[in-house]
């Protein structure tokens, strides 16, 4: 059996450690309403510490002592430091609190890893800020005087990877990679880059903007690109940024896809709002 003082010194160390394993800063996303109640179990932890260290300090400064006697005094809601069977109980249901929200906010940061959405940010090979950079390499797509094939626009890795699967006697379909078909832009016939990023949050990519909604807040903004209209091959609208990259080494005019500025056209289109050939902007948001 604990003595006084030893029992003093055991709680006082357990929920020394219960208080410092948690914070109630570390929850990011509250679905369980854990913040709330650890700012609340922090408040509670520190009132009972500061009582037990009283009690479980053998030789403790006079002047310290006096001060958290008195800062007690001043403060009837604090409990009585001469009863340690009064405070057990409470220390042990505070502790065994701390340790149920601790379970919960960890299992809310390892559903909140698989949780969000991924985007592709088009002409660059790096992520936004606050979002995890899964794969950068080139946009690849199909030729752009091929009639049929894929018609969306694909981010190809810089590190394929192959199996041993053997080519078959029909076909096939081919990827080619893309450029920008900008003159007289210094990015014309530079091949474009991109990156696979996730976000914690939706993400939405808005044409015709460079602005969020409201709470929403702007992860990259650019220009609409696609292929050009009298071409055989179709592509995706995409936003390619506005700070476009090249992929070293890719100012070779190969001609592959080509992806053009995309304009405004009046009459199939309300103008105004519309500009009659004005290159849309465009913007990704996340929530």
């Amino acid at each position: 059996m604990f003595g006084l003082e030893a029992r003093g010194a055991k709680w006082f160390l357990l929920l020394s450690f219960a208080l410092t394993g948690v914070h109630s800063s570390q929850v990011e996303e509250d679905n369980c309403g854990c913040r709330e109640k650890l700012k609340e179990l922090e408040s509670q932890m520190k009132t009972v510490l500061e009582v037990l260290a009283l009690k479980s300090h053998e030789n403790p400064e006079k002047g310290e002592t006096e001060q958290l006697s008195q800062k007690m005094k001043d403060d009837d809601r604090r409990p009585r430091s001469d009863d340690f069977g009064v405070l057990e109980p409470v220390v042990q249901g505070l502790s065994r609190t701390v340790l149920d929200l601790t379970g919960q906010i960890r299992v809310l940061q390892d559903e909140q890893k698989h949780k969000g959405s991924v985007f592709v940010r088009w002409g660059h090979n790096q992520c936004p800020q606050n979002t995890d950079l899964l794969y950068s390499g080139s946009m690849g797509g199909p030729l752009w005087s091929d009639h049929g094939s894929g018609s969306n626009l694909l981010c190809l890795p810089s590190n394929p990877v192959f199996d041993n699967m053997k080519r078959t006697v029909c076909g096939p379909s081919t990827i080619y990679g893309s450029e920008y078909e900008v003159c007289p832009d210094p990015h014309q016939d530079m091949d474009i880059v991109c990156a696979v990023c996730r976000s914690s949050s939706l993400t939405i990519m808005i044409p015709a903007t460079n602005a969020c909604p409201p709470d929403w807040s702007v992860l990259y903004s650019g220009h609409v690109m696609a292929g050009y209209g009298g071409y055989a091959a179709s592509t995706d609208y995409v936003c390619v940024d506005k700070d476009p990259q090249d992929r070293p080494g890719g100012e070779a005019n190969m001609d592959g896809q080509r992806l053009y500025y995309t304009v405004a056209k009046c009459g199939s289109l309300p103008c105004p709002p519309y500009q009659d050939g004005v290159i849309l902007s465009c913007v990704v948001c996340s929530a």
